[in-house]
């Protein structure tokens, strides 16, 4: 019997002075978040100094896996050779469920207008909503946007590119 309330006795010390499972706050936890991807970067070269355009790619992302992602953007010449960006974007997860955020960068173009010439923005993305798992989602990610124009159409006043990035930041869901 003494025993027995010694066992007992110790297990509840135990109890006590051992750290609990961290309670997630409303939204989840924050979690290290990383993503790297791909895609077409498509822009309107009418309305100098500040382009409309939108991007499509894919990209895999910790948390989601292999998505899709769409964005649509401005970006406003700010001097000879640089530009700022903003803008939103939505990333698809292979299930379904979403992210959207919003987006801010700054940027340098290397090179003549044309095919070859060469950006890179560095880029900050703040959760603004999601669907599914990431319904009550926040964090944000900073990273690198690397673009190069293909083509462009003069008749159109389209420029077209192709880009990569990577980013690395929080997220909590």
């Amino acid at each position: 019997m003494r025993r027995t309330l010694l066992v007992l006795m110790s297990l509840l010390a135990l109890a006590v002075v051992a750290p609990g499972a961290a309670l997630a706050k409303k939204g989840g936890t924050d979690r290290p978040w990383k993503g790297k991807g791909s895609g077409t970067t498509t822009f309107s070269i009418a309305t100098f100094p500040s382009f409309p355009g939108s991007t499509d790619g894919i990209a895999r992302f910790s948390h989601l896996g292999k998505t899709s992602n769409t964005s649509t953007f401005t970006v406003t010449f700010t001097g000879p050779g640089t530009f700022n960006i903003t803008g939103t974007q939505t990333l698809v997860a292979a299930n379904g469920d979403t992210l959207t955020l919003s987006f801010t960068g700054a940027g340098t173009i290397t090179g003549a207008f044309g095919p070859g010439q060469t950006s890179e923005t560095m880029v900050t993305w703040n959760v603004t909503g999601g669907t599914g798992r990431f319904d009550d989602a926040s964090g944000s990610l900073t990273g690198t946007v690397v673009t190069e124009v293909v083509s462009v159409d003069p008749v159109a006043m389209t420029a077209t590119g192709i880009h990569t990035f990577t980013a690395k930041g929080k997220i909590s869901y």
